[in-house]
């Protein structure tokens, strides 16, 4: 409903009546599970991988997804810093994630690897994350969305995860996907401009 409607209509809900208009024609109400999952809160997320992890970053916060290119080592920086690289004419300091997560398993053949560009508006210095692979954008309903102090320990090991997304299957979890702390990743990188 528009944000531009009269507060007291805000929650009207307008439904035609199908038999005034054809007597013949049955009317199917949905039921209260369908309609609440119609009007359920969703959020986009990218869902990529390091190693065999999947981890999840919001839509709002990317920038841009590129492939990896060239980048150049910068002298005593810290070792989760992986270079820099010239992205449309923009310095773009490139995190390696696995440094933060002790990921064992091999890196992705390079052809697969992305790098995941961050909007930083507050500093204007762009900054990236190269994963192994980025699986897509996905929806996901906010209730499985679980925040880390509300979920086992065994899922949200890590203080670099915020939160855990839970995809479901036919009311079953299928897997744990680690909301990663953008933020808090930048800043144990040593990338904070406010460091």
């Amino acid at each position: 409903m528009s944000a531009d409607l009269p507060d007291e209509l805000v929650d009207v809900e307008v439904e035609a009546d199908a038999e005034a208009l054809d007597p013949d024609a049955t009317t199917e109400r949905p039921d209260d599970t369908a309609r609440e999952q119609e009007d359920e809160e969703t959020e986009r997320f990218v869902i990529f991988r390091l190693g065999e992890k999947s981890f999840a970053v919001s839509v709002d916060a990317v920038k841009s997804i590129v492939k990896v290119s060239e980048r150049t080592r910068v002298p005593r920086t810290s070792p989760a810093i992986d270079g820099i690289m010239d992205l449309r004419g923009e310095i773009t300091a490139v995190i390696e994630p696995r440094v933060h997560f002790r990921i064992d398993a091999d890196p992705a053949p390079f052809e697969r690897q992305r790098i995941i560009v961050f909007d930083r508006t507050a500093d204007k210095q762009g900054v990236g994350i190269r994963v192994d692979g980025v699986d897509g954008v996905e929806v996901f309903p906010l209730r499985q969305i679980v925040p880390d102090d509300h979920v086992e320990a065994a899922d949200a090991s890590h203080p670099l995860v915020n939160a855990v997304i839970r995809r479901m299957d036919d009311g079953d979890v299928t897997e744990r996907i680690g909301l990663l702390d953008i933020k808090g990743l930048i800043k144990a990188s040593g990338q904070d401009a406010t460091a």
